[in-house]
C-alpha cells in the first residue's frame, strides 16, 4: 500500500505473462513490470471479509481508507490488497504513481479465504510480483485467538477433489474497468470501487464437510458467497470456515517468506498462546488481547505512518492513536483498546522462565490429590466468563495474573522477560467487551502487559458441555505454549 515508483509511467506497460513456471498459479495474469532494484517494503492486506464485517460495509470502508492513503506512499513501497467479501474476490495494487488502486485480478470462481492454501498462494504471489527487502502482512477479519470457535468444521475435510480447483483468472472486463476515487471515509456510498458482481459460485459443490470435535481456531471467517451474514453461517448451513492457529503458522512458513511483521486487525489475537505459535513467522507481531471495534484501524494513517515506518513502534502508535483522538471517538463509540507488539525472538525466553515457575507454583494437584487451580479471579481480564458469552474462557492479562499468583521475586523474573519481548504496549483506561459491547472493563494501567494468558480452571471442565467452545482446558493442551511453558510438566 505505499508509495511505489512514480518511476516511469512509461513502463506501465501491461503484459500477460504465462505462469507455467509457477506451480501455485497456472492462469495468466496482468502485471506491471517496474524497473530498477526490488521494492524496499511491500505489505499484503489480506481481508477475509466474506462474513458480517463485509456485509455491513466495514471492508469497503477500510479499503476506501487505503485508497485515500495511497497518495502518501513513497518510492519502493507497495501495498497489495486482497478483498474477499460478498462480491467477486479481487486483488489490487497500491503504489506511488497510481491515482486509484489498480485491479490485478478478479476471481472467476469463489474462493475460500479461510483456506490456508489460499493464504500461502497470496504470500508467494507477493514475493513473485513484488520482490522486496521486507514484507508485512495485515490479517483483517474476525478472530478468536487460540480458543475454539463455535461449531468448528474440520479443515481437512472441507473440499473434495473436484472442489480443489481455484482460479486466479483476470476477466477482460476487469482489465479495463475504470476506478473512481472517493474523498471521504465517512460515507459508505460512492466508494472508489466500480460496481462489482455478486461473488460467483464455486464450480463444484463443497463435499466431504462435517461438524467435528472442537479445534483451536484463530484467524479468518468465510461463510461462502451465499452464506448467512446475520449468523455468519456458511453456504451449506454449517458454520463458517476459519484457520486453525497451527495451520496459520504453517501456511505462512510454506510461502517461504519470513515477514517483518504481522498485524492482526481482528479480535483476541494478542495472547501469549497465539504469539508463541507464530513466533517463527515474523520478526514482530502486533495484536489486541481483547475484542476490537468492528471498524478496526484507520488505514489512511496506517499507510502514511504505520506500516512503512522503519520504527516498528510507529505501527502501534498509529493504530492506537485513533482510539484516543477526541475527533474520532464518536466514530469508535468510545469502544476502547488494549494493544501490544512483541519481538518474536524473545518469546522463547518467556516460555523458558515460565516453565520453571509453573512446575514449582502451579502443580496440577495439591498434596491431598485435589486439583490446584491458580487463584486468578481478581486478575485483569480481557473477556468475561459468563453464560451470556457461552462460557467463553477468560483472557487474563499475563503480567497481572502472574503478579497475583507468584512470589514477588519469581514474578519479577518472568516480568523481565515479558518486558524484554514487548516493544510496544498501549491501553485506554477502559474498554467494552461482549456480544453487544455493553460490559465495561476498567484497566489497571500500572500492571497490565497488553498480552493475555490462559490459566486452567475447573469451571472450564465443569461447563464444557454447556460452552460453545467446548472444554477449553482440553483445548489448551493442544497448544504449543502448553508444553513450552511447563503446564504439561506440571500435570495439567
Amino acid at each position: 500500500m505505499k508509495h511505489f515508483a512514480s518511476l516511469l509511467l512509461l513502463i506501465m506497460a501491461t503484459l500477460l505473462l504465462p505462469m507455467s513456471c509457477i506451480d501455485y498459479e497456472p492462469e495468466p495474469y496482468e502485471t506491471t513490470v517496474l524497473p530498477g532494484t526490488p521494492f524496499k517494503k511491500t505489505v499484503l492486506v489480506y481481508m477475509a471479509a466474506q462474513n458480517s464485517l463485509g456485509a455491513k460495509g466495514f471492508a469497503l470502508e477500510d479499503s476506501t481508507e487505503m485508497a485515500d492513503g495511497m497518495k502518501y506512499l513513497h518510492d519502493k513501497e507497495r501495498v497489495l490488497m486482497f478483498l474477499d467479501d460478498n462480491k467477486a474476490p479481487r486483488l489490487y495494487e497500491l503504489r506511488k504513481g497510481l491515482h486509484t488502486p489498480r485491479l490485478l485480478r478478479k476471481w472467476e470462481t469463489d474462493i475460500n479465504s479461510a483456506d490456508t492454501a489460499q493464504l500461502t498462494r497470496m504470500l508467494r504471489f507477493m514475493q513473485e510480483f513484488s520482490p522486496s527487502e521486507s514484507y508485512g502482512l495485515v490479517l483483517w477479519s474476525h478472530a478468536s485467538g487460540w480458543v475454539p470457535s463455535p461449531k468448528s468444521v474440520a479443515q481437512e475435510e472441507r473440499y473434495n477433489a473436484a472442489n480443489a480447483v481455484r482460479t486466479f483468472a483476470l476477466s477482460s472486463s476487469a482489465q479495463s474497468a475504470p476506478l473512481q476515487q472517493v474523498s471521504s471515509r465517512s460515507t459508505r456510498n460512492g466508494l472508489w470501487e466500480t460496481k462489482t458482481t455478486t461473488a460467483p459460485a464455486a464450480q463444484s459443490s463443497v463435499a466431504g464437510r462435517k461438524n467435528v470435535a472442537f479445534h483451536p481456531k484463530s484467524y479468518g471467517m468465510d461463510v461462502g458467497p451465499n452464506g448467512n451474514w446475520r449468523s455468519d453461517k456458511a453456504v451449506l448451513g454449517g458454520w463458517s470456515d476459519e484457520i486453525n492457529i497451527e495451520d496459520l503458522s504453517e501456511a505462512i512458513t510454506a510461502s517461504g517468506i519470513h515477514l517483518r511483521f504481522i498485524h492482526f486487525d481482528c479480535c483476541l489475537m494478542g495472547g501469549i498462546e497465539s504469539y508463541y505459535e507464530l513466533r517463527n513467522t515474523a520478526d514482530y507481531i502486533a495484536a489486541s488481547p481483547m475484542e476490537i471495534s468492528a471498524i478496526g484501524g484507520f488505514y489512511t494513517d496506517m499507510l502514511r505512518w504505520g506500516y512503512f515506518s522503519d520504527e516498528i513502534k510507529d505501527l502501534g502508535i498509529t493504530y492506537s492513536n485513533y482510539y484516543i483522538n477526541k475527533g474520532s471517538q464518536p466514530y469508535y463509540d468510545n469502544f476502547g483498546l488494549t494493544f501490544s507488539i512483541v519481538r518474536t525472538d524473545r518469546l522463547q525466553a518467556i516460555a523458558d522462565t515460565m516453565k520453571s515457575v509453573v512446575k514449582e507454583y502451579y502443580p496440577a494437584r495439591k498434596a491431598d490429590g485435589s486439583w490446584n487451580y491458580p487463584a486468578v479471579q481478581e486478575a485483569q481480564d480481557y473477556s468475561r466468563y459468563t453464560s451470556r458469552f457461552h462460557y467463553r474462557p477468560h483472557f487474563y492479562d499475563m503480567n497481572d495474573a502472574l503478579r497475583r499468583t507468584l512470589p514477588e521475586k519469581d514474578w519479577k523474573r518472568v516480568k523481565k522477560t515479558i518486558d524484554a519481548a514487548t516493544v510496544y504496549k498501549f491501553s485506554t483506561s477502559r474498554f467494552f467487551t461482549g456480544l453487544d459491547a455493553y460490559d465495561e472493563i476498567r484497566v489497571d494501567m500500572d500492571n497490565y502487559s497488553g498480552i493475555s494468558m490462559f490459566v486452567p480452571q475447573q469451571i472450564y471442565t465443569n461447563n464444557g458441555k454447556k460452552s460453545a467452545h467446548g472444554n477449553v482446558n482440553e483445548q489448551f493442551r493442544k497448544t504449543k505454549w502448553y508444553s513450552a511453558a511447563g503446564w504439561k510438566a506440571a500435570g495439567w
